[in-house]
């Protein structure tokens, strides 16, 4: 943003056009740190998504149904 302020302060621009500019990269950043927030947010679903499915019991698997009768001794 200085590289683009202090030519333009050079060449006799108004202070005008420089808030317009400061404002409107204001809202760039802005608008990126929601799309991070939403990446984020998206990306933490998918893992949460993949460590439930990997730590899901399948049918194949001894459920604690079937345990019962060992541990009653």
């Amino acid at each position: 943003m200085v590289a683009l302020l202090v030519p333009a302060t050079l060449l006799g621009f108004s202070i005008g056009p420089a808030v317009v500019l400061h404002e409107g990269s204001t809202i760039v950043v802005v608008l990126n740190a929601f799309r991070l927030l939403a990446f984020r947010k998206t990306a933490s679903q998918t893992l949460f998504k993949r460590l439930s499915a990997a730590f899901t019991v399948r049918p194949s698997s001894p459920t604690l149904g079937s345990l019962r009768p060992i541990f009653r001794g």
